[in-house]
């Protein structure tokens, strides 16, 4: 895990939902860049928000409606690439 300190918030949006996730800023790029990176490692905390800097995490019906799955990782995943 990352300090909170460190970490930054990576983003994406579907549809008229938000999604945010924060992350270690050097794993993340070095992530979207194709390098082989462990995702439990750069992420800064197990939660996907819908405003991270509020600390509002998204609906979990949100989430499957979106992504079609509540793993966390792939989720992540996700939200890197894009």
């Amino acid at each position: 895990m990352v300090s909170l300190d460190a970490a930054v918030t990576a983003r994406l949006k579907r549809g008229s939902k938000h999604f945010e996730i924060l992350v270690e800023p050097e794993g993340a790029l070095a992530y979207k860049r194709g390098e082989e990176v462990n995702l439990e490692d750069i992420l800064a905390v197990e939660i996907i928000f819908e405003d991270a800097n509020r600390g509002d995490r998204v609906a979990e019906s949100d989430v499957i409606k979106s992504f079609e799955t509540t793993d966390l990782l792939a989720i992540a995943a996700l939200i890197l690439k894009n």
